[in-house]
């Protein structure tokens, strides 16, 4: 599941869920207002979109994503990988042009203009148009 408003990946088995940001994994339970899962209610859903109910009110909204994207590439993995590559080519590209050193910040242009940072080996072309969006 990918929670669209706040865009992290959920692994969902059986009753546990990872959330994938470092809380380890969480146990479903069924409590008397229904269905609740890190302290959220679930309030409704269709059975590729789920809307959950936080403490603080605020809401979450899963969708299921494309089986062929989280299997076989891992999305979420690729989309840290190419944010982490970005920002290291920014901050050298800025560097450079607190130098002044205009060549070597032209070619890092290039690069950052041609979206550089994919590994090309193990990105399809429509994951690269998802981690550009």
């Amino acid at each position: 599941w990918e929670d669209l408003a706040m865009g992290f990946i959920v692994n969902v088995d059986g009753d546990k869920a990872d959330f994938n940001d470092g809380t380890g994994v969480w146990k479903a339970e069924v409590v008397s207002g229904g269905l609740s899962v890190r302290g959220a209610q679930l309030v409704g859903g269709l059975p590729d979109l789920s809307s959950w109910r936080l403490p603080d009110r605020r809401e979450m909204v899963w969708g299921r994503l494309d089986p062929e994207i989280v299997n076989e590439a891992q999305l979420h993995k690729h989309f840290l990988n190419y944010k982490l590559a970005r920002t290291l080519l920014r901050r050298q590209l800025s560097a450079a042009m607190a130098q002044n050193d205009f060549e070597v910040a032209g070619a890092l242009l290039e690069l950052w203009e041609s979206g550089w940072g994919f590994h090309r080996e193990t990105t399809t072309p429509e994951q690269e148009l998802r981690l550009r969006a």
